[in-house]
């Protein structure tokens, strides 16, 4: 490999490697809004579906 060949690989990998860091981060981001928001949304169900026994 010449010079070139290995700063364009080095690059590309850098690239890559920062893609998939912001990809993980926002896909992160948006599971913690999510679950949350599910969580208390199946947890009222939870609780209408107790009360039907009580």
């Amino acid at each position: 490999m010449s010079l070139l060949e290995r700063l364009i690989a080095l690059l590309l990998k850098e690239l890559l490697l920062t893609i998939l860091k912001y990809r993980f981060e926002s896909s992160l981001a948006i599971l913690s809004g999510i679950i949350p928001f599910f969580v208390l949304k199946n947890s009222a169900v939870l609780v209408d579906f107790l009360a039907l026994f009580m």
